[in-house]
């Protein structure tokens, strides 16, 4: 079962700005509690760059995904795709970070995300959980941001 959807994050900054922090410690801000997921690898968000996640809870198992593309001019993105190493139930993963400007002071974070499930079941549930944590992040995105903002980087 394939499973697409977005979702969109404001943020009070230029587009340029706002995709020079996503980085690292925009990823560790983002990780949920130690007891769902913990990062065993994270290299970065330049192409050829892995991200190894060992899953907890709904699903056990390694996670390891790679950052395939990047494009640094508006609208920014960087896409990591997953088809080696996945958790239970899942075939494929692709989540596409996009930076859409929307005027020089401002911008929106899309998550784009694609992936496929091997049981419709288990797939819309696990789906769901995957929508309401990228629905989450708006949160952090904005305290981060903020940060950013103020010069508190």
């Amino acid at each position: 079962m394939k499973f697409n959807w977005v979702v969109a994050h404001p943020v009070s900054l230029n587009a340029s700005v706002v995709f020079d922090h996503l980085d690292a410690r925009l990823f560790n801000e983002l990780q949920p509690p130690s007891w769902l997921a913990e990062v065993k690898r994270n290299d970065g968000v330049e192409v050829g760059n892995e991200i190894w996640v060992q899953l907890h809870f709904p699903v056990s198992g390694l996670w390891k995904t790679k950052i395939i593309e990047r494009k640094e001019t508006a609208p920014f993105f960087f896409i990591d795709e997953s088809t080696v190493q996945l958790p239970f139930g899942m075939r494929y993963w692709k989540h596409i970070h996009r930076v859409v400007p929307i005027d020089n002071q401002s911008c929106k974070i899309e998550e784009d995300v694609q992936w496929e499930s091997s049981n419709p079941l288990f797939g819309f549930v696990l789906n769901l959980g995957f929508w309401f944590m990228m629905r989450g992040r708006r949160k952090t995105y904005q305290k981060y941001f903020g940060k950013i903002a103020l010069g508190v980087d």
